[in-house]
């Protein structure tokens, strides 16, 4: 998943922060930072929840709010490391789904990770070596008669 022998951003000593991090391949993402010597990781969600390691700090992030991702990136200012990792599928049918559900998964899936990206460019860029990594789903690759 991630390496730490490869060149790019050091992974050990720093500090992460993982959209949609409590659960899923989120958490995943969280639990391999960690095990890769990760100093801290926020840990964000719509309603975080307090993990048992003490290296974890829960952030309250929705990632479809301007103010929230605007206060997470107040809160987090000496990361390195950055995961957008939230997302939503309500699979529907596009020419079925309500247009407010087709909004829904916009605001998270694209404006979303454009809110972060934007909010922490500018501490990512007062890092030597930083990361910038975008989850996207596979989804994006396969046809289906549930997204289609």
């Amino acid at each position: 998943m991630l390496n730490n022998d490869s060149p790019g951003t050091p992974i050990e000593g720093a500090e992460a922060l993982v959209t949609g991090g409590n659960r899923g391949f989120g958490r995943a993402m969280v639990e391999e930072l960690l095990d890769r010597g990760a100093a801290k990781v926020y840990a964000t969600a719509r309603s975080p929840h307090t993990p048992p390691d003490r290296r974890i700090v829960p952030l309250a992030l929705d990632v479809t709010n301007d103010h929230s991702v605007a206060e997470a990136a107040q809160a987090a200012t000496g990361v390195s490391i950055v995961v957008n990792n939230a997302g939503i599928a309500l699979n529907t049918p596009v020419l079925d789904a309500p247009l407010a559900d087709i909004r829904a998964e916009l605001e998270t899936n694209l404006f979303g990770i454009i809110r972060v990206s934007r909010a922490f460019a500018p501490i990512l860029a007062r890092h030597p070596s930083s990361s910038l990594v975008n989850v996207l789903s596979v989804l994006s690759w396969l046809e289906s008669p549930r997204v289609s």
